[in-house]
């Protein structure tokens, strides 16, 4: 059974795919069918990186080697290295071009994976390059690595990858006891290398201790009071001083000589500038506290399609991982309904309480179904197979909690508050095949104003939907937009040019296909008629309707081939002379 992900959500988006209109999915031997999607849970403001924010539009590099293996050339596996995988500030990475795809080997073997932050195109004997003289973006001089994910296969369903800050971070906390306030100060701490080889083999940094120069740090001021920070190389303070410049005054503190400032670790300064024009530090020693690890949450592993989801709406457990989950509650579940039971697991038994669920539409073993009491939800008739036979065999998703104490011990389902499919959800009718919006708002929620109106295809990654989908464009690509009148980012075919818009990986396997799409011309009364449609490399008719004014989308629907899995929208140098605005994307059908 293949359990794609029908919803597969996205809160932002914003690196690009980077992918040419003509790559194909790798299919070396031995590799080729169990990729590895890399997803971080970053679930606070402070499991964080150097700024105390969550992932941004960020990319990191991944190896894959041998396992117990030394990261070398002979030890890498299927010459994944260096594969860049972006987030777009979700946490959620996906392959930057479809040969950064990683796959399990096929026969099984174990491997281990290496990642750093944040992500370079060049490297060297599998050294990265460090450099902290720039502090003006500190997530970008924030060196992360991990190296625990070992022994994993194919066969694995999840494994932790877990983030350690492998450089400094320096806090000062300002306070400017002469009451002038530090609006506009500078600091600058001296005689610091800013230079180093990392090891991605071993994790050890070598610095260059002839890179030593005056670092300005960071500065966020507020009245009289200021924090300021650093990244800093590990090093151990010997005639290094910190400088304060405000409104003309200089203020100097000499560094105690030993302190050691270790990688991993953030040293917290009280300071206080005094009207003597001296500064006053309360602990010469600094406060060490262990940097919070950026979290890298889970390798979702598996077959490519069937490692089941996140236990949401958008990306469900499946049946299959349930018995890892008892105890979560307010989950959602996607399976077949095969039965119901009198609480004694015997599938078909009627019962308008409860209903079974099973991986698998044509199931009959009860050792293979999963209990659902919905003797109190509120959907309860949607679900009542007793009044709706026809639901047998229907997919259905649940939400609810995973316990194992409501049906004999047996693991089972509880406190069922919200489905899709069943009577009024689809059933095993029309469902969802593929959706897609473009990523949330461009505007921003406190000012008001868009904070980008313009990004090329392979600079932003804006897709709701992930592996195994794979979106392209041509050499001339198509761009993101907004407008001050629609601010959802949506894609933007320029006038007399020909360009393209593809989408690769589709789920296979539905019929009565229909495919839906917001368009809208930049001229008043267009058609339709000018964007091209093909699915599966045929020619598909487009209703040729009129658009309306100006820039304001209207939904156009047409029929597709059954068992479409690509999906390319077209236009031509002679049937696009306008420019047109393409937009929420969806296709569904019947299984």
């Amino acid at each position: 059974m293949r359990t794609f992900n029908k919803f597969f959500y996205l809160a932002v988006l914003a690196t690009g795919l980077l992918m040419s209109c003509n790559d194909d999915e790798k299919n070396v031997e031995g590799f080729g069918n169990n990729p590895v999607n890399f997803t971080s849970d970053i679930s606070s403001n402070t499991v964080s990186r150097a700024s105390g924010t969550q992932w941004g539009v960020d990319a990191i590099g991944v190896y894959m080697k041998k396992t117990g293996q030394t990261l070398e050339t002979t030890s890498v596996v299927d010459d994944a290295q260096n594969k860049k995988y972006t987030t777009t500030g979700d946490g959620n990475f996906v392959y930057a071009t479809p040969e950064d795809i990683i796959y399990f080997p096929e026969d099984g073997s174990q491997v281990d994976f290496i990642a750093y932050y944040p992500y370079q195109e060049d490297l060297t004997a599998f050294t990265y390059p460090v450099n902290v003289s720039d502090q003006s973006n500190p997530e970008e001089i924030d060196l992360l690595y991990s190296d625990n994910a070992v022994e994993l296969s194919k066969t694995s369903t999840t494994a932790e990858l877990k983030f350690d800050h492998m450089l400094t971070n320096l806090v000062l906390n300002v306070t400017d006891e002469t009451g002038q306030g530090v609006s506009g100060m500078a600091v600058t701490i001296s005689g610091m290398p800013v230079k180093a080889d990392f090891s991605l083999a071993d994790g050890t940094l070598t610095t260059d201790a002839t890179s030593a120069q005056n670092i300005s740090a960071v500065v966020e001021a507020s009245g009289n009071n200021a924090t300021v920070s650093a990244i800093l190389l590990p090093v151990t303070t010997s005639n290094n001083a910190v400088t304060f410049q405000l409104s003309g005054r200089t203020y100097i503190w000499e560094m105690e000589d030993g302190i050691s400032l270790n990688g991993k670790n953030r040293y917290t300064f009280d300071t206080n500038l005094k009207s003597n024009g001296t500064v006053d530090v309360v602990n010469p020693q600094g406060t060490i506290n262990d940097w919070t690890d950026n979290n890298g949450g889970t390798v979702d592993l598996g077959d490519g399609g069937d490692e089941g989801g996140a236990g949401t709406e958008a990306s469900p457990y499946t049946v299959d991982q349930l018995a890892a989950k008892v105890g979560e509650t307010g989950k959602w579940v996607e399976g077949y309904i095969v039965g119901s039971t009198a609480k004694t697991r015997a599938v078909g038994t009627p019962s308008t309480e409860n209903i079974l669920i099973a991986a698998n539409p044509d199931e009959t073993n009860e050792d293979n179904c999963v209990p659902v009491d919905i003797s109190n939800s509120p959907v309860k008739e949607n679900l009542n197979i007793v009044a709706n036979p026809e639901l047998i065999g229907a997919k259905v998703k649940l939400q609810g909690d995973i316990v194992n104490d409501t049906f004999s011990n047996t693991l089972s389902m509880t406190n069922i508050t919200a489905q899709t499919g069943g009577a009024t959800g689809g059933g095993s009718g029309e469902e969802l095949s593929f959706e897609e919006t473009f990523g949330p708002s461009w505007r921003d929620g406190t000012s008001g104003t868009l904070t980008d109106t313009w990004a090329t295809f392979v600079a932003r990654d804006q897709f709701d939907m992930k592996a195994p989908i794979v979106y392209s464009t041509g050499s001339d690509e198509v761009d993101f937009r907004c407008t001050n009148s629609y601010d959802n980012p949506h894609i933007w075919f320029a006038a007399n040019r020909d360009k393209f818009f593809k989408i690769e990986g589709i789920e296979a396997g539905y019929s009565n296909m229909t495919l839906t799409f917001d368009l809208a011309a930049n001229a008043a009364s267009a058609t339709s008629a000018g964007m091209l449609v093909r699915c599966n490399d045929t020619d598909v008719t487009v209703p040729a309707e009129t658009l309306g004014s100006s820039n304001i989308f209207s939904t156009i629907t047409c029929t597709i081939p059954d068992g479409t899995t690509t999906i390319e929208f077209c236009t031509t140098l002679e049937s696009n002379t306008i420019g047109y605005r393409l937009d929420n994307i969806k296709i569904t059908g019947s299984r």
